[in-house]
């Protein structure tokens, strides 16, 4: 493909985008920038904060993006580092789309992020390197993220080989003193 079709491609691929995807505007962390949910946009990826957030920049700007939908096990977690690891190389291209859906109380844009292999939030659940969330993952897509980590979990890959994984919403709380059975 030529130069100039590639640009030509780019460019009505990121029309499309902002046609198909009406958004509202919140802020968003510190910086205090404007989000435009679900106007997806094109963004580089600078880090990996860990399995499911993201250090990006769009057009110079700093964002903080967190995974929509998905969790993925905390740092010093059993499996952290290597949901960490799977997502640097996932991602090892850089080159982005996000499509933001809220921003969460910490400031970051909750997105659904894809790259030129798929949805990244569900590769890392396909992978076995996280959970769907399921407080907060209730559209349609998510049926099909539950049946992808229950395949994850069938064939014990990724955290799934430990036989009973703490979601992370329990190891936080845990870690807090604040979990209970009851």
């Amino acid at each position: 493909m030529t130069l100039v079709k590639r640009l030509f491609t780019s460019c009505l691929c990121s029309l499309i985008c902002q046609f198909v995807f009406l958004g509202w505007y919140a802020e968003a962390g510190e910086n205090r920038q404007v989000v435009e949910k679900e106007i997806a946009f094109y963004a580089t990826v600078s880090s990996v904060t860990d399995g499911d957030s993201l250090i990006v920049k769009r057009d110079g700007t700093v964002l903080r993006i967190r995974l929509w939908g998905v969790d993925a096990p905390e740092y010093d977690q059993p499996g952290g580092r290597q949901s960490k690891r799977y997502m640097r190389q996932l991602l090892k291209d850089r080159h982005i789309i996000v499509v933001p859906k809220t921003v969460d109380k910490y400031g970051r844009i909750v997105a659904i992020v894809k790259n030129k292999k798929g949805i990244v939030n569900e590769m890392l659940i396909a992978s076995g390197n996280g959970w769907v969330h399921k407080y907060f993952c209730k559209n349609t897509v998510c049926d099909r993220w539950f049946d992808l980590e229950r395949k994850a979990r069938d064939s014990g890959i990724g955290l799934w080989h430990n036989r009973k994984p703490v979601e992370p919403w329990v190891w936080k709380s845990r870690k807090q003193g604040t979990w209970s059975m009851w």
